[in-house]
C-alpha cells in the first residue's frame, strides 16, 4: 500500500503543561523579602538601655551570625525558586533556623549582646567576664526593633523552606 492520499498525522511535540514542581513562588518570594529584613534587622539595634538613649546593634554581637546565616537563606530560597528545585529551597530552613535560635536566645537574654560587646571593648580591657557580668547585671536593657525584624525575617525563611519541603516531598 502506498501512502499516497492517506491522511496521516504529523508527528508533534508534547504540549506544554503547566509547571507544577518547585516551590511555590509567592511562599518563597515572602520568605526571600523575610530573609533580606533578618539582614537589615542585623544591623539595627537589638537592645536599648532603659531610660536612656543608648542602644546596640546586632552587629556588636551576634548580629554578625544572623546576617551570615539569613543570606545564607536568601540565596538558598532564589537559586530553588530560579531552578525550581524545591529541595534547594526547603534547604532554606536550616540557616533560617539557626537565624531564629540566635535572635531568640538575644530576645530571651537582652544583656547578652552587652556582655558581648563589653568583652571586645578596650575600655574593660584587663575585666574579667565576671566583672564585666556584674557591671551589666546593673542595667535595664530592653529589646529594640532590629531584633524584633530579625525574628519576624527569620520566620518567614522557616516557614518558606518548610513548605518548599512539603511541596518537594508530595510532587516526589
Amino acid at each position: 500500500m502506498s501512502g499516497h492520499g492517506q491522511n496521516i498525522p504529523a508527528p508533534t511535540a508534547p504540549l506544554p503543561t503547566p509547571a507544577t514542581d518547585g516551590p511555590d513562588k509567592k511562599l518563597v518570594i515572602v520568605g526571600i523579602v523575610g530573609s533580606v529584613l533578618a539582614v537589615l534587622g542585623s544591623f539595627l539595634g537589638w537592645v536599648t538601655v532603659e531610660d536612656a538613649d543608648e542602644s546596640l546593634a546586632g552587629t556588636d554581637g551576634d548580629g554578625v551570625f544572623t546576617l551570615i546565616t539569613a543570606a545564607i537563606t536568601a540565596v538558598l530560597l532564589i537559586v530553588g525558586m530560579v531552578t525550581r528545585k524545591g529541595m534547594v529551597a526547603a534547604s532554606a530552613a536550616v540557616p533560617a533556623l539557626i537565624t531564629f535560635a540566635i535572635g531568640l536566645l538575644n530576645f530571651l537574654d537582652p544583656a547578652r549582646l552587652a556582655k558581648a560587646s563589653a568583652e571586645g571593648d578596650e575600655a574593660f580591657e584587663g575585666a574579667s567576664s565576671e566583672e564585666i557580668d556584674a557591671m551589666i547585671e546593673g542595667i535595664e536593657w530592653t529589646t529594640a526593633a532590629g531584633l524584633w525584624i530579625v525574628l519576624l525575617g527569620a520566620l518567614a525563611g522557616v516557614i518558606a523552606g518548610v513548605m518548599a519541603g512539603l511541596k518537594a516531598r508530595s510532587s516526589n
